[in-house]
């Protein structure tokens, strides 16, 4: 049996008037006539009323982006963009490089981790931003688009130090529907970069990474659809 402990008076937590105020998630406190604690719920309304704005955005966001991949029994389509873009190679190959100094008679030894020639472009500022989106990143890979006249999309791939492919989320590098490489920086924020924050910010980051995908070729040659192999 439900009961209310406090009160009978079931709008009691809005002063009475629940036309003007509201607690949409119920988290705050009975009202109390007190000028600043008024204003501190007032302002506390507003933050779960823009908190419920903004998921109501992205779970819209969200079913669009499933309908372009997914058919109604959730199975990806034949036409889907993610299966049009580039694969991430499974791992980059890795070469010594020795420099001799002339001051010292002990050879310096070290490794550079060696780009696909075709195809992919390697992100100088990685390193600034990537740890922020993609912990545990080092190297990043992006399809070069440089040559295409209609495709906007593109493929994300992230390397530890070693280049080796991260994959695992949110590791892992996504499917981009507009790539930076091909429309710029600001359509790739408002179509990409922006529901990645948001799925961070609501816990659903999975669910980005269902219409985000990361896709890759493991040694075998095949098609991965993040951890899933692909089979048409």
């Amino acid at each position: 049996m439900i009961e209310e402990t406090a009160s009978n008076n079931l709008y009691f937590f809005t002063n009475n008037s629940p036309i003007v105020y509201n607690d949409l998630l119920g988290l705050i406190f009975p009202w109390i006539p007190d000028t600043d604690i008024y204003q501190q719920i007032n302002n506390q309304i507003l933050t779960q009323s823009e908190y419920i704005i903004k998921y109501i955005k992205w779970r819209k966001w969200l079913q669009k982006e499933k309908e372009k991949i997914y058919d109604k029994n959730g199975k990806i389509k034949k036409d889907a963009w993610i299966l049009k873009i580039r694969p991430c190679p499974y791992r980059l190959e890795r070469r010594e490089v020795t420099i001799y100094n002339a001051f010292s008679p002990i050879p310096i030894k070290y490794f550079i981790f060696i780009v696909p020639e075709a195809g992919w472009i390697q992100s100088p500022f990685f390193p600034v931003y990537g740890p922020r989106f993609h912990p545990g990143g080092a190297i990043e890979l992006r399809e070069d688009l440089k040559d295409e006249k209609v495709n906007r999309n593109g493929n994300q791939c992230i390397y530890n130090s070693c280049g080796e492919l991260l994959k695992s989320i949110p590791s892992a590098g996504t499917a981009d529907w507009f790539s930076p490489f091909f429309w710029g920086a600001e359509e790739h924020k408002k179509q990409d970069i922006i529901p990645f924050e948001l799925a961070k910010d609501f816990g659903e980051i999975e669910e980005y990474y269902n219409v985000r995908p990361h896709v890759w070729l493991d040694e075998d040659g095949k098609l991965h659809i993040n951890k899933d192999i692909f089979n048409e």
